[in-house]
């Protein structure tokens, strides 16, 4: 019987080549930023390094379920996960850039556009028809405001990094079609933030948990987070990644203790 080989373009392979370079540098360059940049119990295995020295960096995947158990979170699958780790290294290690979750985002997209597209997760199969279709991802699951304008810029990016890397194996130039919402009048940008602002009730039911005698835990847990909020302004969400002791002291020049909360910024 005739042995049937599959042959691969020359083009492929050194695209393929490049890409486990890029991944085998990043596996080595993920600990040279400790201690200022990753912690040293980082590894590359973690499905997530957000309380690792990377705010944000969950590898879920694009359809995942928010509130999803340890048993039914979706991660993004090999190897275009390798690929999406080695991107991040890149951009926190390697260049110090703290935003990373714009670029998780895009990149999430950009794994279900290249299955939807290709049948495969293969990075180095990556083109502008699958960046597009990412942009429809990113606009679906971003309809308001400006992240799905900005998460699209961020892919933009990633292509950037893509092509000097080497790792298309078939490089080309792409822009992303979404564009930024007008900001408004000065008067609609007023009318924006009011209803940002919570209504008179919640205020008042706020107020009431603090002068009640906190016996229940869910309103333990809502003034704690208060209180946390109030001594380092945040996102409510940051609040999550809040490690058990927090608290650290240090000590001033003239000998008296200062308090510190360790707080890991989204931004």
């Amino acid at each position: 019987m005739t042995e049937i080989i599959d042959f691969k373009p020359k083009v492929d392979l050194e695209a393929s080549e490049n890409l486990e370079a890029f991944v085998a540098w990043a596996k080595v360059t993920l600990h040279k930023g400790i201690p200022d940049r990753v912690h040293a119990n980082i590894s590359w295995e973690m499905n997530s390094w957000h309380k690792s020295g990377m705010s944000g960096a969950a590898f879920t995947a694009l359809n995942s379920p928010r509130n999803a158990t340890n048993e039914t979170r979706l991660y993004m699958q090999s190897t275009f996960l390798d690929f999406a780790k080695a991107a991040l290294v890149y951009r926190r290690v390697f260049l110090g850039k703290k935003e990373i979750k714009t670029w998780l985002y895009s990149l999430r997209a950009l794994e279900v556009a290249l299955v939807e597209l290709t049948g495969a997760r293969d990075a180095t199969r990556v083109t502008a028809a699958v960046c597009n279709r990412a942009c429809e991802l990113i606009k679906s699951q971003w309809p308001s405001g400006n992240s799905c304008y900005t998460i699209s810029k961020a892919l933009e990016q990633a292509i950037i990094l893509m092509v000097k890397k080497r790792i298309l194996a078939r490089p080309f130039r792409w822009s992303s079609s979404l564009s930024q919402q007008e900001s408004g009048t000065l008067k609609q940008q007023r009318e924006a933030r009011v209803k940002k602002l919570p209504s008179r009730e919640s205020i008042l039911a706020l107020g009431e948990l603090f002068s009640n005698n906190l016996t229940n835990p869910l309103d333990i847990v809502v003034t704690s987070g208060c209180a946390l909020l109030l001594s380092q302004p945040a996102r409510v969400g940051e609040l999550a990644g809040v490690e058990r002791d927090c608290i650290v002291f240090k000590e001033r020049e003239d000998g008296r203790q200062r308090m510190f909360l360790r707080w890991y910024s989204e931004k």
